[in-house]
């Protein structure tokens, strides 16, 4: 997998992005409203969600929507290949 990069493409009334991360240790968020998609799936990562944190597997394919309250990832160890879907 080559990284990092992404694309993002504007719709009617929505955005579309594609990325592709290397690992990181840093902290990224699937903002509120968001419906996403991990194409490679991750072992011990750690999700936050409403100030809540816990360690999670995310198996390939795994998809994530959002409602008021934005996701945390912290400790994302493997790349990353990702699509995300929100309100433009």
């Amino acid at each position: 997998m080559r990284y990092p990069g992404s694309s993002t493409i504007e719709w009617p009334g929505m955005v579309s992005v594609y990325a592709v991360l290397g690992p990181h240790p840093r902290v990224t968020t699937t903002g509120a409203h968001q419906v996403g998609i991990d194409f490679g799936g991750h072992r011990g990562l750690v999700r936050e969600i409403g100030g809540r944190a816990e360690r999670h597997d995310a198996p390939p394919g795994s998809v994530y929507v959002t409602g008021v309250s934005p996701i945390t990832w912290l400790e994302v160890k493997d790349p990353t290949g990702r699509s995300a879907r929100r309100p433009a």
